[in-house]
């Protein structure tokens, strides 16, 4: 009953993850789907920004995407995600900023897995959290992407640190947001620094 409801709403949806579909129980696909928002995307045009609030998970059910960022002017490609792969999975589980940006290459139609939904997963569908979590472990996070992208954000030798602090942010006007950014320091060099960044209100 269930799959005759949904199928007319995105045929493409079905096809393109059937997999994720395999791994959740009916009811669980059902309560994921409901909570999807679709939009499409032109040639060029942003889907998040650096710099950016974390708050949703992506699925790309047709077209392309690449993942960059800009330094100075200039754009650096980290690598593409094209039909049936997700994206924002780093920090989607655990609030966090986005350090890259992504933009449609060509037209693109994604979902948007609002976060908010895992809020409501927790009292009715303890499992699919999890379940949602293991499925994207498959598709590679930024962290590695921008290791084996061909172009290093810095160039000068980078010093391998493990260490834990707190910052508070601020907005574009120095105030207080009210957030904490709790931070995995990674690595550091002349030209910057590598850190997990996982932030609460």
């Amino acid at each position: 009953m269930l799959e005759k409801r949904l199928r007319p709403l995105a045929t493409v949806i079905w096809e393109v993850w059937s997999e994720l579909y395999d791994a959740l129980t009916t009811e669980e696909f059902g309560e994921l789907f409901q909570h999807l928002e679709h939009k499409k995307y032109s040639t060029e045009e942003s889907v998040v920004q650096q710099g950016e609030e974390q708050n949703a998970l992506f699925f790309v059910n047709s077209g392309e995407v690449k993942i960059y960022y800009k330094d100075e002017g200039d754009e650096f490609l980290i690598s593409t995600m094209k039909s049936g792969e997700i994206f924002g999975a780093d920090a989607f589980f655990e609030p966090s900023i986005w350090t890259m940006s992504v933009a449609s290459v060509g037209d693109s139609e994604i979902s948007l897995l609002p976060v908010d939904a895992l809020q409501r997963w927790s009292r009715d569908y303890p499992e699919l959290e999890e379940k949602l979590l293991r499925f994207c472990e498959q598709f590679e996070r930024i962290e590695s992407l921008i290791i084996k992208s061909s172009r290093d954000r810095r160039v000068h030798k980078r010093h391998q640190i493990c260490d834990n602090v707190s910052a508070n942010l601020v907005d574009s006007r120095g105030k207080n947001t009210g957030i904490t950014a709790h931070i995995e320091l990674m690595d550091i060099s002349q030209g910057g620094m590598a850190y997990k960044n996982k932030t609460r209100t």
